[in-house]
């Protein structure tokens, strides 16, 4: 989708409105002439507030979209296992473009005895936008993806030129000598600008399909118009006039070359993401979260073309002279310029799941009658844990298989044993989880069973006393956050992290043996 202004009256240049044509009537002195060739200048408009890399000025088209510097990631939608967090980012640039120079096309046509010189004052400005969102994936190595919104690249121009001319002639008339060489006056009719842009699909990898493209064309108006006469050119008799049409043509094109995590490639840990890789890898410590800065890098081309009509005609004693040229085309070399958006940081909290304890010693324990096992679950993270747990023997059966919990609770896994014939007990609860750093822990069980055993009572203290089940919502200590974290003693007595056996249908208790040691 294009879009274009340049036949109105009054335009809006990047959020000013500036006047686009001015009257021919009436003469323009030489400190309006120079005003008016700094209002288009580059330096003027940076001055009125149009400055380079300010992505927060009005755009060509619209509002622009609000860059964020700053993303917090959450839990993707579609992962039910909640083995993924997505932020979304907008990156935003407007600069000049580096086609700010002179242009002198000297004078033509060569060796004809009536030439025309010209000098073009180019300016421009382009604003690129692009939209996606960052993926961080797991089990470990972190994936992080950037991926693209589609229909939400922008890229906009608004270039523009000014002209300057003169004339020189060397002609005989009756055998007489004449000859003038000096500027040709005349009323500037418009300044050729162009304001257009276009929509693509982020990323725009180089070389991966037609880059977005956006072109603009002035169409063919008048910039000059004067009469010549003695006044001007210091020969007694001499009537003529000077006019020049011009347009412009301008285009732009950009392209991603790569997605830098540029503090994290200078750490060895992970590479760009390119057109041909489409994640990166990084390794992660133990943290509830992880943070990281990635870059887009890319580059806009830039392609100018002026079309300059002149008519420059005289006569002197009534013989008439004028220039043989239709339409001097000008085309101008193509620009590329390195196109580097803001940095974006990215926040990614990550869920961390802690089991107390992850050895039970269950002594012996009657045969025929069900033994109740209360495992300790804490949520270390940021992000929600999202858990199944099971015997895949089936020795113990879990009666709490899957279960969530919000980061900074606690909460328990409900086991039964229920041995049918006496003898050893050696089992293990296998714990699935979407911490990206312990996505399996085991729970390890060993014990006797014995007929006519006498039932255990409670083996250690009750469930956590603050839990996420209990409705407190509180925030619980634990040794991986706390130097003064509950320890496991064989009286149970501990206040969040703890385990218990319990027999039904007889009453009295024994102290049952249990050793435990923090994951890794």
């Amino acid at each position: 989708m294009t879009t274009s202004r340049k036949e109105a009256k009054r335009v809006n240049l990047f959020g000013v409105v500036l006047p686009l044509r001015f009257g021919l009537a009436s003469p323009i002195s030489s400190a309006s002439l120079v005003a008016l060739v700094a209002l288009f200048s580059g330096d003027a408009r940076a001055d009125a507030g149009l400055d380079t890399g300010d992505a927060g000025d009005a755009a060509p088209d619209g509002a622009p979209a609000v860059p964020t510097p700053k993303i917090k990631a959450s839990v993707c939608p579609e992962d039910p296992k909640a083995r993924c967090e997505r932020a979304d980012f907008t990156v935003a640039k407007t600069e000049k473009i580096n086609i700010d120079f002179n242009f002198d096309t000297g004078w033509m046509p060569a060796g004809s005895p009536v030439q025309v010189r010209f000098v073009a004052f180019l300016h421009g400005r382009t604003r690129v936008e692009l939209s996606g969102s960052l993926d961080a994936t797991w089990p470990e190595p972190l994936t992080l993806t950037p991926k693209p919104k589609a229909g939400t690249g922008v890229l906009a121009i608004d270039d523009g030129f000014e002209l300057k001319a003169q004339g020189r002639f060397s002609v005989t008339v009756a055998g007489k000598d004449y000859g003038w060489t000096g500027d040709l006056p005349g009323i500037p009719g418009v300044d050729l600008s162009v304001i257009q842009s276009t929509t693509f699909d982020p990323f725009a990898w180089k070389d991966k399909g037609s880059p977005p493209t956006v072109k603009g064309e002035t169409g063919t108006i008048t910039l000059y118009k004067v009469s010549l006469t003695d006044k001007i050119i210091p020969i007694p008799g001499i009537s003529g006039g000077f006019d020049l049409d011009g347009a412009a043509e301008f285009s732009a094109t950009y392209d991603t070359l790569k997605i830098g995590f540029d503090e994290l490639v200078a750490k060895g840990s992970v590479s760009d993401v390119t057109s041909t890789f489409a994640s990166t890898r990084m390794l992660i410590a133990p943290a509830p979260s992880i943070d990281t800065i990635f870059t887009i890098h890319g580059e806009v081309s830039h392609g100018v073309k002026i079309h300059l009509i002149p008519g420059f005609y005289f006569e002197i004693l009534g013989k008439k002279f004028d220039l043989p040229i239709a339409d001097i085309p000008v085309p101008l070399p193509t620009s590329t310029s390195d196109w580097t958006f803001d940095d974006v940081a990215a926040h990614v909290p990550l869920p961390r799941l802690e089991v107390k304890p992850t050895d039970v010693d269950l002594g012996t324990i009657p045969v025929g009658r069900a033994t109740a096992l209360t495992l300790a679950v804490f949520d270390l993270g940021e992000a929600k844990v999202v858990f199944d747990a099971d015997d895949p023997t089936k020795v113990a059966t879990v009666t709490t298989p899957h279960m969530a919990i919000e980061p900074g609770l606690s909460d328990a896994i409900h086991a039964e044993i229920n041995p049918d014939a006496p003898g050893l007990i050696d089992t293990t609860i296998v714990i699935t989880s979407n911490d990206p750093l312990s996505p399996k822990q085991l729970v390890h069980l060993h014990g006797q069973a014995a007929a006519g055993a006498p039932d255990a009572g409670p083996l250690g203290a009750d469930e956590p006393a603050v839990s996420q089940s209990g409705g407190c919502g509180c925030r619980v200590e634990s040794s991986a956050t706390s130097a003064k974290a509950t320890t496991w003693s064989l009286s149970g007595a501990a206040l969040a992290l703890v385990f218990a056996l319990r027999a039904r249908g007889r009453s009295g208790a024994r102290v049952a043996r249990s050793t435990s040691r923090r994951p890794r």
